[in-house]
């Protein structure tokens, strides 16, 4: 039985180093990076929200123009057949 506990207790402490290697890897791979100042961020941030709304209003005007000339081509069919 003690061959058996000293066998799960070796297993556990070979775990918990795989699992504090893993952190610490992590740790010195978040160090690494390089992250983007919060003025660059601001700055993209604005960016985005400026495309967002130009890119909306184009779908918005788009639409907009296919429904008034779809709407003109019907009236004109309806016109013309009766």
């Amino acid at each position: 039985m003690k061959k058996r506990n000293s066998s799960v207790n070796m297993a556990a402490k070979i775990s918990d180093n795989k699992i504090t290697n893993f952190f610490g890897d992590v740790k010195l791979e978040l160090k690494k990076i390089s992250w983007t100042k919060p003025d660059e961020l601001k700055d993209y941030a604005k960016v985005v929200l400026a495309m967002i709304f130009i890119f909306g209003f184009a779908i918005y005007l788009t639409d907009l123009t296919a429904n008034t000339v779809l709407s003109k081509i019907s009236l004109i069919f309806r016109f013309l057949l009766g």
